[in-house]
């Protein structure tokens, strides 16, 4: 069952923090031609969103926690299976308040 009870927007690539406890994932909304980076808890409940790119055409990827919780890992960029692919890894600080 999705987190985000909105049939256009997709929820994608979700990581969950070393302990368990908060997940991050991204989000699609191709109505709104943004894309998300999402912190919740482990259980999807009080979202927050970290990060909105206006840009349907380079979304966000892959992210992932660091060990301690206190940073994110993910890609931007253009990914294509079939062509080549341009895409930048940024690390960014998870505020205190949304850190596991």
């Amino acid at each position: 069952m999705p987190f985000i009870d909105d049939p256009q927007a997709k929820e994608c690539d979700p990581a969950f923090s070393a302990d368990g406890t908060k997940i991050v994932y991204t989000v699609f909304a191709p109505e709104e031609r943004s894309n998300s980076l999402v912190i919740a808890n482990a259980d999807g409940s009080s979202p927050q969103e970290l990060l909105r790119l206006d840009s349907s055409q380079y979304p966000i990827h892959h992210p992932a926690w660091s060990p301690d919780g206190t940073h994110l890992a993910f890609v931007y960029g253009l990914i294509e299976v079939t062509a080549p692919s341009f895409s930048t890894l940024y690390i960014i600080d998870v505020p205190p308040e949304l850190q596991p």
